[in-house]
């Protein structure tokens, strides 16, 4: 006969069911494993989500001073871990143009000093036509 997760006290003529020890620890823990996957999923989604909303804000119209007004079309680009403006340069770059030009472009457009870029940062990069 299979092991029951219940035991029987039949003690003062009285009829009562009780669950023993290691069943009710096994729920706990059970309940436990669901309440912290529940947590983690949670913030996951908000996490994707957050991040979708970020994504989805990437082409945005800047003024661009040297054009005498003209409106051009940029994208807002995330830094992600191992990016550099070269990286970024040559794949918002075409094939026959120089990507030191366009370096210096997003240079100016981000009033960037020097070349250094952090991961997370938003920067402001030229479509590529």
């Amino acid at each position: 006969m299979p092991a029951s997760i219940y035991e029987t006290n039949k003690s003062n003529g009285k009829n009562r069911i009780k669950l023993k020890k290691k069943s009710i620890c096994l729920i706990i823990f059970i309940f436990a494993i669901v309440a912290i996957t529940s947590v983690l999923l949670h913030t996951t989604i908000l996490a994707s989500d957050k991040q979708d909303d970020i994504i989805n804000e990437d082409k945005v119209s800047y003024q661009n001073k040297d054009a005498n007004d003209d409106e051009l079309e940029y994208e807002k680009v995330i830094i992600n871990e191992g990016d550099t403006l070269w990286n970024i340069a040559i794949e918002h770059t075409n094939e026959n143009q120089d990507p030191r030009k366009s370096i210096e472009e997003i240079r100016q457009l981000n009033d960037m000093d020097c070349a250094n870029i952090t991961v997370g940062e938003k920067i402001k990069v030229p479509e590529s036509n």
